[in-house]
């Protein structure tokens, strides 16, 4: 069985690096900015997004399970988003790439 992606759109990033979360814990976010003390955090903010992505492992869970931080290979641009489905047409797995190693569909 051949695994078939489908490009299914793009994200653009403008400070090195994604969220992954449900919309519907945006309420929880906590509006703050970096600090300069370096103080690591797992908060649902930008700060424990930023935490998380300048951690030697480059990612990782903030708000106790609301989202994931996750830092680009590349900095700031624009990534394309895949999906793979199954039989049904449901999503089963989503592929943010940083490096794009799909060949376009016509």
């Amino acid at each position: 069985m051949k695994i078939k992606w489908k490009k299914i759109g793009e994200i653009s990033v403008d400070s090195g690096q994604i969220l992954v979360c449900d919309p519907c814990y945006l309420k929880d976010w906590k509006a703050d900015r970096v600090s300069d003390e370096g103080v690591p955090s797992a908060d649902f903010s930008y700060s424990g997004a930023c935490s998380q992505t300048l951690s030697e492992k480059r990612c990782g869970g903030i708000g106790d399970g609301l989202g994931i931080a996750i830092a680009t290979a590349y900095g700031d641009g624009t990534y394309p988003v895949y999906v793979l489905r199954d039989e049904r047409g449901s999503p089963t797995q989503v592929l943010i790439s940083f490096e794009d190693i799909f060949e376009e569909e016509e």
